[in-house]
Order: structure tokens, then C-alpha cells, then sequence
């Protein structure tokens, strides 16, 4: 069972359907289907998600769900509010911490979110998706050296994550640090060979070390 359909666990088990956990994920949504399909789905169980909040406020798992389904339709604002609400009831959960804190970064809440993100890492410093988030925020910023920092700290929590490689790729290029960011643009290639922004990093990248060389002579 997934997050979502605990929602209707309660139906199933009116109906003695046994409810059983499984560790093989399904996909709900395969690229092979209409996107009027998709859309309507994604609806279906953002008003489910909705009704169990309500039906359950005292849960914060239930606000979780719902902020997990505002996600899926891109409204960012609701997501923050419910993952709000979750940690007025749960206040001690990083990683709903750090989600808090991207969605508020994605709505331009700059304070705020490197209030939150700041606040999930003291919680939890292993969480990669936080480091990278907040590295994001210097970016916007133009602080590289904080950036990059943070970057650093993304990769050494997961050091395979094709973003993570390529992000402080990008912050080492804004510091002049051409060599160095070629590497990484190459390891952020090879662990994702299908990344288009890695592979034209990569080049461009290539192109910069090949001027810079050009220069010197």
C-alpha cells in the first residue's frame, strides 16, 4: 500500500478486502497515457487527500498525503500549508522540515526557507536534497562560496546524485574553477548518462578549459 491509498483503506476493509504492504512500487502514471487521464487521477486523489485531512487533522501523516498530492498539481503554497500543519503536530521531523523548506524556496520565500532548511539539517545533516536546496538559495544569491559549500555537503551525503555533482559544478565554475568542475561535470555524466544538462555542462565546460588553455600558450 502506498501513502495515498491509505485513504481508502477504511472502504476496503468495510468491503473484507485484507490490506497487505508491499515493497514492489507501481507506477500510476505511465507516459503512455492520455495527460487528460493523468490530470484526472492526480484530481481524484488530491480531493481524497483532502477529505482525509479533514476527516483526520489530528494526524499528521494525513497532512503529509496532502501536501504530497498538492505537489503532484503544483501548488506550491498549499504544499507548504500542509506540510505546516504536519509539523505543528509532529515539530521534530527533518525530513518534513526540508520539504517545508523547498516548497517555500520554490515560492520565493527566501527567509523562510533557509529558515526551514537550516532548521531540517540540525535536525538531520545527512539529507542530501536539503544541503542541495539550500545551496540553490546561495545561488539565487550569488554567494558561490556558500553555494558550493553546501554542494560539497549534498555530494558527501550522496555521493552517485547527478544534480548534487552538477550543481556544485556549476558553483565552482561561477569561482573560476574551471578544472575542478569539469570533473565533477564528468562524474555528474557518469551517473546519470541520460542527463541532458550534465552532458552540456560537460561540454561546455570542455570548451571553457580548452580557451583558458588556448590562452596560456
Amino acid at each position: 500500500m502506498g501513502c495515498v491509498h491509505e485513504l481508502v483503506n477504511d472502504s476496503l476493509e468495510r468491503a473484507g478486502c485484507e490490506i497487505t504492504t508491499s515493497t514492489i512500487p507501481i507506477h500510476h502514471y505511465p507516459l503512455d497515457r492520455p495527460e487528460a487521464e493523468v490530470a484526472a487521477k492526480r484530481a481524484f486523489y488530491l480531493r481524497l487527500a483532502k477529505r482525509h485531512a479533514a476527516d483526520h487533522p489530528g494526524d499528521p501523516m494525513a497532512h503529509v498525503v496532502l501536501a504530497e498530492q498538492c505537489v503532484e498539481q503544483g501548488d506550491h503554497g498549499a504544499a507548504a500549508a500542509a506540510y505546516h500543519q504536519a509539523l505543528r503536530l509532529e515539530p521534530g521531523n527533518a525530513a518534513w522540515m526540508g520539504e517545508l523548506g523547498g516548497m517555500l524556496l520554490l515560492l520565493g520565500r527566501h527567509d523562510e526557507a533557509r529558515r526551514a532548511l537550516e532548521l531540517a539539517l540540525r535536525l538531520d545533516a545527512t539529507q542530501a536534497s536539503v544541503w542541495r536546496n539550500l545551496g540553490v538559495l546561495h545561488a539565487q544569491g550569488e554567494d558561490w562560496t556558500a553555494a558550493a559549500d553546501c554542494f560539497r555537503q549534498a555530494v558527501a551525503a550522496n555521493p552517485s546524485n547527478s544534480e548534487s555533482l552538477r550543481y556544485l559544478a556549476v558553483a565552482l565554475r561561477a569561482t573560476g574553477r574551471i578544472a575542478e568542475a569539469y570533473a565533477l561535470a564528468e562524474r555528474a555524466v557518469q551517473a546519470n548518462p541520460g542527463s541532458a544538462q550534465a552532458a552540456d555542462l560537460l561540454a561546455e565546460l570542455g570548451r571553457e578549459a580548452d580557451a583558458s588553455s588556448e590562452k596560456g600558450e
